[in-house]
């Protein structure tokens, strides 16, 4: 059964065919005639039915012209809830009418919105500013990479790369005034290796 308080919306109308117990009719998923022995209590009422001289025990739902237009248009959330079957037979008739995931109308719109859905959740909405801004942290970061001295607008002066690789890098950061990235990956560019005691 669909989840409680779930309501699928039908994508027709879909009128049970009309018998009477004891009446015969002819179902597509079984390929045989099928005996009506009872009636379905689901939310749309269908005509149960076992094939002659079978037990009333062995009933199942008669499906017809108007139960396959469902079985092929409907997602399986709103045959299960209208029909009042289980994920079992509903998946036992796609199979028997030759329908699947692709060629359904109302599994492709609910997967459809579920996609939609998981993609605005992980990307939220960023406004201009923040774009911005995350763009000038790009720039800067490159500008790191590959000038340090661009990046922090403050040159590397002959005595300030004299200082590498005679202490480490944190103290040549705070004596210089140069980021420790910055220090860092001058050194780097230098091949001057790091300081060891």
């Amino acid at each position: 059964m669909a989840k409680r308080g779930l309501r699928p919306l039908l994508r027709g109308a879909y009128t049970p065919p009309v018998l009477q117990r004891g009446d015969r009719a002819d179902c597509l998923v079984r390929d045989c005639m099928l005996v009506v022995s009872s009636w379905s209590n689901a939310p749309i009422s269908w005509p149960r039915g076992c094939p002659p001289r079978k037990s009333p025990g062995s009933a199942s739902l008669i499906v017809d012209e108007a139960l396959a237009r469902a079985v092929r248009q409907e997602s399986a959330a709103a045959i299960r809830y209208w029909w009042g079957v289980s994920n079992v037979t509903v998946s036992r008739w796609r199979r028997a009418l030759g329908v699947n995931r692709k060629n359904n109308v109302g599994s492709r719109a609910l997967i459809r919105a579920a996609t939609t859905k998981a993609r605005a959740s992980q990307a939220p909405v960023r406004s201009a500013a923040y774009r911005q801004k995350q763009r000038e942290n790009i720039i800067r970061r490159r500008m790191e990479g590959t000038a340090p001295e661009l990046a922090t607008s403050k040159a590397w002066t002959v005595e300030h790369k004299s200082l590498l690789g005679t202490m480490p890098d944190q103290e040549v950061a705070a004596r210089t005034g140069h980021p420790p990235s910055s220090v860092r990956t001058v050194r780097q560019k230098l091949r001057i290796a790091a300081f060891r005691p």
